[in-house]
C-alpha cells in the first residue's frame, strides 16, 4: 500500500513519519545521535503500524538507523552528544 492510497488523515500521518525521519537525518549529520535515534525509532514505529515493515518509507528509516549504528566511524550511538 502506498501513502497515496490511504485516507486523507492517514496520508498526513505517513507524511509526518517521513518528515520526522528526515529531521532525524539532519540531527544525525550534525552529530546529535541520540536525538536522531529517537526520531528514527518513533518514525519507524508509526510507519510499521501504518504501512508495514516492507514499505519503502519503513525500509528507508531502518536504513537510517543502521547507518547511525554501524556507520564508517564505528558505533556512533555512544557519541558525546
Amino acid at each position: 500500500m502506498s501513502v497515496t492510497e490511504l485516507p486523507k488523515h492517514l496520508k498526513r500521518a505517513g507524511e509526518v513519519f517521513r518528515a520526522t525521519s528526515a529531521i532525524g537525518e539532519i540531527y544525525f549529520r550534525h552529530g546529535f545521535y541520540s536525538q536522531a535515534g529517537n526520531l528514527f525509532q518513533w518514525s519507524f514505529q508509526g510507519q510499521q503500524k501504518l504501512l508495514g515493515d516492507e514499505h519503502l518509507d519503513s525500509l528507508d528509516t531502518i536504513h537510517n538507523m543502521a547507518v547511525m549504528r554501524c556507520g564508517p566511524d564505528g558505533d556512533r550511538a555512544h557519541s558525546r552528544r
